[in-house]
């Protein structure tokens, strides 16, 4: 269903063979060997593994999916391994601690929006909040996505029922117990009828009730009563969720009793010179394995209560996706090559023979797939250029002149991100409905945009909003052909954070190398001759992640020059200083920023 398996027929005698392999290896082996034959015997089948991957995902992490309970939060997919797997009799207890304004009451409420459409209710029990508060809190942890599904109901009193306990009024021992005891007839009897229901007229749902208790410091070290409560809510099969403060010793009596136990930290809060930001740790899952450790949380009402795993954990769940090469059958071919069309449009001036001497000098075959670096000094066009390679369609290498030169409308378009850390949308816009234009009349290319503006922006929030980019577009059946990666120096002092972080770029490159798309990066190199002493530092550290780009994901090298003629005319020369699969071109060949083509 993934798309990592798939179903393929052979011949009875090919089927013997794969049943006399040894190993898992040899099936996969033979499997990728074997041509596809098909036979009047139609139970003859194998699987095999998809090109996109080098294995197949961890079998934890299936296990969860298929057995445990699924948590559709944004990012829990990552950390929980795709679900969190309840214990053998099908409970679950989880202990969520944290000190006041942690997130702990918006955990637990996110939890019970996001069950709510696979069936699961919620029955909050709070020693704090009145649940007219909670109610309006829930609302503002309902994404705008989640509300747009039919199977969302958003009648809330129909899947939330908080309850507030107050122990002024029943302050003796034994009237706490008797309190627990009777909210537990209640979630006894909804645990009735939620199987009545299901035996009616649907499926069973993975976790039919929630039951939180907010606040179990409240309970004044009554832990035989919460212990017995507990107990009991196991044996009906609901997920139980504690919540409880940081410092509290005394929980840790109840260790186990808890299957998952989680931290939550709000950081950097004492200082005016840094952004405030959130951490969830998980410490324990005891059924099941998981990416323990911390990672960043967010709670929106955009985006709801959702998590940036670190980026070992992001990097780790792609680590089966396999690198792919620059296919080098096909060219992206930007670069004039017939210069009796381009004097007679007036793009370049003199003789055919200059014109043709100039031209073959620079010969550059661009690969569909490969990681491109465009630098240069100042501003001369490495936007435009770099839209320019990636809305132009692959062709085949073997196509003759002729054929380059026809009509590109039945090459399916092109599906382009651009990360920008310069520019918005608008600028893009512009070059690229002046670039559709000029390309062989070929069709508007989808494009799709991801602007960073400068700030306190973390490394996991960056490589969570691009693999969640790269994964939705596959998941629309219309995956990305390429990648814009603007204006890279601009992460100098403008974007502190990511400054810091020297790994975030060899990390986002190789998640793009894993994703057959084209890469472009432009990096722009300043100088300020008045101050050379400030410069030269200046340069260094803006070089550090570009001298990152260059090292892990640099298929081809371009510099991009202003050339001053006599008069104080700019001109911008195009070389190349690393190439694949060919010799480095001679010579040089001009652009032309405004108006998007090349001359000699």
């Amino acid at each position: 269903m993934k798309g990592i398996l798939f179903l393929r027929f052979g011949t009875g005698k090919g089927k013997e063979r794969l049943e006399r392999e040894d190993s898992y290896n040899q099936c996969i082996e033979y499997c990728e060997k074997a041509d596809l034959i098909s036979d009047k015997d139609t139970t003859n089948y194998e699987f095999r593994l998809s090109t996109n991957y080098t294995s197949l995902p961890e079998e934890g992490g299936l296990i969860n999916e298929m057995c445990g309970i699924p948590i559709p939060m944004r990012g829990a997919d990552t950390v929980f391994l795709e679900g969190i797997k309840p214990s053998s009799d099908g409970s679950l207890v989880i202990s969520v601690n944290g000190d006041a304004g942690t997130g702990k009451t918006s955990f637990a409420l996110a939890m019970s929006a996001l069950q709510a459409p696979i069936g699961t209710t919620t029955y909050y029990l709070t020693f704090e909040d009145n649940p007219g508060d909670l109610n309006a809190r829930l609302q503002t942890l309902i994404p705008p996505y989640l509300r747009k599904l039919s199977i969302y109901n958003e009648k809330s009193e129909e899947w939330f029922t908080p309850h507030r306990i107050d122990l002024h009024i029943d302050g003796e021992m034994n009237e706490k117990r008797k309190i627990l005891d009777r909210h537990l007839d209640n979630i006894q009897q909804m645990v009735d009828s939620s199987r009545k229901k299901i035996s009616e007229n649907c499926i069973p749902t993975p976790c039919p009730l929630i039951v939180v208790i907010d606040g179990i410091s409240f309970l004044d070290y009554d832990f035989k009563s919460l212990h017995k409560f507990v107990q009991e809510c196991r044996t009906l099969k609901v997920v139980v969720i504690l919540l409880s403060g940081k410092d509290n010793k005394d929980l840790h009596r109840l260790d186990y009793l808890v299957d998952t136990v989680i931290f939550l930290d709000y950081k950097d809060t004492e200082t005016v010179t840094e952004k405030p930001f959130r951490i969830l740790q998980l410490i324990k899952t005891r059924q099941q394995n998981s990416r323990a450790g911390s990672h960043l949380f967010h709670m929106s009402s955009e985006s709801g209560f959702h998590i940036s795993p670190q980026l070992p954990a992001q990097l780790d769940k792609q680590h089966i996706n396999r690198r792919h090469l620059p296919d080098q059958d096909k060219i992206i071919d930007i670069f004039p090559r017939n210069p009796q069309v381009l004097i007679k449009n007036k793009i370049l001036e003199g003789s055919m023979n200059e014109v043709n001497k100039s031209l073959g000098k620079f010969f550059l075959k661009l690969f569909p797939g490969s990681q491109i670096i465009l630098h240069g000094k100042g501003s001369g066009g490495k936007a435009g250029l770099a839209l320019k390679i990636l809305v132009t369609p692959p062709q085949e290498q073997n196509n003759n002149k002729k054929k380059s030169q026809t009509s590109l409308t039945n090459h399916p378009r092109s599906r382009i991100l651009i990360l920008s850390f310069l520019y918005q949308p608008e600028y893009y816009k512009k070059l690229i409905n002046t670039l559709t234009k000029k390309v062989n009349k070929a069709p508007s290319p989808n494009v799709e945009y991801l602007p960073f503006y400068p700030g306190f922006l973390r490394s996991e929030d960056v490589l969570t909003k691009i693999i969640r980019k790269l994964e939705k577009a596959i998941l629309e059946g219309e995956p990305f052909t390429g990648v814009l990666l603007d204006g890279l120096h601009n992460v100098l002092l403008q974007f502190p954070s990511l400054q810091k972080d020297k790994m975030l770029w060899a990390m986002i490159y190789n998640v793009l190398i894993r994703e057959k798309v084209t890469t472009v990066t432009t990096f722009t190199t300043f100088s300020f001759p008045t101050y050379s002493s400030v410069n030269e530092d200046m340069l260094i550290e803006g070089h550090i992640p570009f001298l990152h780009a260059l090292v892990q994901a640099t298929d081809f090298y371009l510099l991009l020059e202003p050339v001053e003629e006599k008069g104080g005319k700019l001109h911008y020369k195009l070389s190349a200083r690393e190439v694949i699969g060919q010799a480095v071109p001679v010579g040089s060949i001009y652009w032309q920023r405004e108006e998007l083509f090349f001359y000699a």
